[in-house]
């Protein structure tokens, strides 16, 4: 009987150890596990972090080079049309020095106004130009922004959009 009971006792003490020794391995493989998971949560977002400083400085990169390019190409044009224009000029004033009598410093001075009247006529243009573009994008602009709000209202009230389209289309009209 004392055996039976001592028996027991050391059955008891040894499954108590069990589960304490096989609750420590749990929490010891949980814990591994945990660390597992945030190691390659904190890995996924720094390579998130890089993909998009890579990107947004491949972006700025193709700014800058586009930038450079335009200006570059643009100055290459002004340069030509400076030659061009000092080129005409000295045709001129070399005609002006051959032919010294009245009648073609009279056409020496049409043409020199002919090409003033075509310097401003062309710079009449270009402002012009300019206007109706610049007319063109404030009206663009104008319609989209109304187009962006009714987009803004349109996502939270969906009943309206159809209505506020049709007055949209009715006041640009």
């Amino acid at each position: 009987m004392f055996e039976s009971r001592r028996l027991k006792w050391a059955m008891d003490m040894w499954k108590m150890k069990l589960h304490a020794k096989r609750q420590i391995q749990w929490r010891d493989s949980m814990r591994s596990r945990m660390k597992v998971v945030r190691l390659n949560r904190e890995k996924k977002l720094k390579n998130d972090a890089w993909a998009k400083w890579r990107q947004l400085y491949r972006s700025r990169l193709s700014t800058q080079h586009y930038s450079k390019h335009l200006l570059a190409r643009y100055f290459s044009r002004w340069k030509r049309r400076l030659a061009g224009v000092d080129a005409v000029e000295d045709a001129g004033e070399s005609l002006a020095r051959v032919f010294d009598n009245q009648r073609l410093s009279k056409f020496w001075h049409i043409w020199r106004r002919a090409s003033a009247l075509r310097a401003t006529e062309s710079l009449l243009a270009e402002r012009v130009d300019l206007r109706v573009m610049n007319d063109a994008m404030t009206v663009w602009k104008k319609r989209m922004w109304v187009l962006s709000i009714l987009a803004f209202f349109g996502s939270t009230r969906s009943h309206n959009l159809p209505q506020a389209e049709r007055c949209h289309r009715r006041w640009i009209q």
